[in-house]
């Protein structure tokens, strides 16, 4: 089996505006005699990635009661539904995050299995959406204009 995607949690903090702002920003401060170095820390990007078969396509997210489900759809035409409770806490906890790099290694993220996939579509798609009204249905639509409604949440 080929790995070509991940699916990622991204988070982002000490964010600052452009170059140009800060520039406009140094010279108030000069100006001001302010040393607010609180405002020029180094931007920090934590990520967690799962592995996944194949170029993602499409990803709808949900909440479904104290978790975060992911419905991902690839090229390969499958489409899974991964719980993101882990991942989520382990970008916003130093000692898990570092925990799990080092698992990780360098490579493309650790295997976890969906807790449901499906494999009925013979093509990728372009439409998946969480149901609105039952928060444990999905439903995706193919190329090949199958549409389906599956799906029971965990």
């Amino acid at each position: 089996m080929k790995v070509k995607g991940v699916a990622m949690k991204i988070d982002m903090s000490n964010l600052t505006s452009t170059e140009e702002d800060n520039e406009r920003e140094l010279e108030d401060d000069e100006s001001e005699g302010s040393g607010d170095e609180d405002r020029r820390k180094d931007p920090v990007m934590n990520s967690y990635f799962i592995r996944h078969r194949g170029c993602i396509n499409r990803v709808r997210t949900c909440q479904y009661g104290s978790t975060t489900l992911a419905g991902v759809w690839g090229e390969v035409g499958k489409v899974g539904i991964w719980d993101l409770k882990t991942a989520l806490q382990t970008v916003d906890d130093p000692f898990q995050l570092a925990e799990h790099n080092k698992k990780r290694g360098k490579g493309p993220g650790i295997p976890t299995p969906p807790l449901f996939s499906f494999s009925g579509h013979l093509t990728e798609g372009f439409a998946m959406d969480w149901s609105s009204t039952e928060p444990d249905l999905v439903r995706n639509t193919s190329y090949v204009n199958n549409s389906l409604k599956w799906g029971k949440g965990p």
